[in-house]
């Protein structure tokens, strides 16, 4: 109880000072938006700002894990933080750091659906979507591309599932272990609805002949 007590004053807190850097974002006062950022930063981490800042992902996302569960509540609000500090970014025409501050928000939307799907987190859709198209013009690293992957499917998102795939495959060029991908994809979408599918943006026929191309090479 004292646990969920805390989380629910975190997350107030939270929501509060990110509506003082919508503001502070909307009349151009960066540098006071990015002191609330890091100020919220060392509130949900617990760490000093910049050693966050110097954190790799997987680094951070253990830092949020306890008896091997994700604490999907502090990760969304801190997907949710690097997203405003992108936007914050973008805004100074430092470019560079948007896009890495953009890039660390998509990796930490789609593992907090993933990691807290089965507790209600909701779905990010529209931060994914968001992120996505400021992240555009950049080429994204293989693990962000296989964790969007596994999104897509569990959202029914299933023609955007293997588009991710056939981006995979060009990042990486790991032919045999992307088609073993496809394979395993595409049985897994025969077990689905005809109604699940269309809704997906595939048909049944489709899947039947890719997965049959496959097993034919």
């Amino acid at each position: 109880m004292y646990v969920e007590d805390y989380i629910k004053r975190m997350i107030a807190i939270a929501a509060a000072m990110i509506a003082r850097i919508l503001g502070l974002k909307a009349s151009g006062e960066y540098a006071q938006a990015r002191v609330i950022i890091d100020q919220l930063l060392e509130l949900i981490v617990g760490l000093r700002a910049d050693l966050v800042r110097r954190m790799d992902d997987d680094s951070l996302l253990e830092s949020l894990t306890h008896q091997g569960r994700m604490d999907t509540d502090r990760l969304g609000l801190l997907a949710e933080l690097f997203r405003q500090d992108g936007d914050v970014l973008s805004a100074q025409g430092k470019n560079t750091e948007a896009t890495a501050s953009y890039l660390r928000s998509l990796n930490f939307f789609v593992e907090a659906f993933l990691s807290g799907k089965a507790y209600g987190f909701p779905n990010p859709n529209e931060h994914i979507s968001y992120l996505l198209q400021r992240l555009d013009s950049q080429p994204l690293p293989a693990v962000s591309l296989y964790s969007l992957f596994h999104y897509y499917e569990e959202t029914g998102s299933y023609a955007q599932g293997e588009a991710t795939l056939a981006d995979l495959l060009a990042a990486t060029g790991l032919e045999a272990e992307v088609k073993i991908e496809y394979r395993d994809y595409y049985s897994r979408l025969l077990e689905k609805s005809d109604a699940e599918l269309e809704a997906g943006g595939v048909k049944r026929a489709q899947v039947e002949a890719r997965l049959k191309q496959l097993n034919a090479e």
